[in-house]
């Protein structure tokens, strides 16, 4: 039985390896959450970063180089969060001007 064991290690070498890298990897997805926390206070920046937080993680387990997805997740977080600043920046000033 411990032959067995031994052996099996010895052929997932590459299963093993790719858990100590992963381990690095699980910081890229974490850094979407940083975008809600500089934005305008709201439920949808936090939602979108959560969900592609969940994505990145999930990409961690699915995929054998994950960096480039992880990658795209994150800068497409911060798009998302950065177009919603930007169109409640343009949609608050507009409904200042009408109440003026």
């Amino acid at each position: 039985m411990e032959n067995n064991i031994l052996e099996k290690e010895i052929i997932n070498d590459t299963e093993i390896r790719l858990a100590n890298r992963s381990k690095v990897l699980y910081i890229i997805p974490l850094l979407s959450l940083i975008f809600p926390i500089v934005s305008i206070e709201g439920l949808v920046p936090w939602a979108v970063a959560i969900y592609f937080c969940y994505k990145g993680i999930g990409s961690i387990n699915k995929y054998e180089r994950p960096v480039k997805r992880c990658i795209g997740y994150l800068i497409l977080s911060g798009v998302i969060v950065a177009l919603y600043n930007v169109l409640v920046y343009f949609v608050s000033n507009y409904l200042v001007k009408l109440l003026m």
